[in-house]
């Protein structure tokens, strides 16, 4: 009805109408259409690749270490403690973190389950593999990216890709210098428990894991 009014009284703009509907099919066909041949270009030049002539990756050029090195956990002084019963029973943002009181909340409840449970130290694993040229680092936890700048570097020559959250879940490994700041990643709790000289160790041992390695 509304289409039939306006067609009655006003035909420019029921032309306008039907134009513009016409130019959004047309746009909407042109981009499928473009599309296709983006996808079939893209998959023609990678079969080509795959066609070609290419030397295997075999025997000692394929290597693979694992280790796990050990590293202290964490833990709140009787004076940290002591300030967040306060934030909590206060109920009241802590203005030295991110988080408010909540980071308070949380740094009670990790002390709690450590003392229940006993622990001073945890194992981190480490594992590097060689492929060829191409070094493939599979670190643990969210590993803050200069220590992933500083395995490049001393790695040359090489090809590096490097994972980190890998063989596990082990929290932020910031970097030393981070720490003593309001930055949530080293507020202590079940997210960020390991000590500042955690994300060194690992580091150094994936450097050197991967010196064994062979191109």
């Amino acid at each position: 009805v509304k289409l039939y009014n306006l067609l009655r009284h006003d035909s420019f703009s029921f032309a306008r109408l039907m134009f513009g509907s016409l130019l959004t099919f047309y746009q909407a066909r042109t981009s499928h259409v473009v599309l296709f041949f983006k996808v079939r270009n893209f998959r023609i030049r990678h079969l080509r690749i795959i066609e070609q002539e290419h030397t295997p990756v075999a025997g000692d050029r394929v290597q693979c270490r694992k280790e796990e090195i050990v590293c202290d956990y964490r833990r709140a002084t009787p004076d940290e403690i002591a300030h967040a019963e306060h934030i909590v029973a206060a109920k009241q943002a802590d203005p030295h973190t991110m988080l408010g009181s909540l980071m308070s909340e949380l740094l009670l409840d990790y002390e709690k389950k450590m003392n229940q449970q006993g622990l001073k130290s945890g194992a981190l694993p480490i594992q590097v593999m060689s492929i060829g040229e191409l070094l493939i680092f599979a670190l643990p936890g969210e590993l803050y990216h200069q220590f992933g700048v500083e395995i490049k570097e001393n790695c040359p020559g090489r090809k590096c890709l490097i994972a980190t959250l890998s063989n596990g879940a082990f929290g932020y490994i910031p970097v030393p210098e981070l720490f003593g700041t309001c930055a949530y990643p080293v507020q202590l709790c079940e997210g960020s428990f390991w000590e500042p000289s955690a994300g060194n160790a690992i580091t150094d041992r994936a450097i050197a894991l991967a010196a064994e390695l062979r191109g």
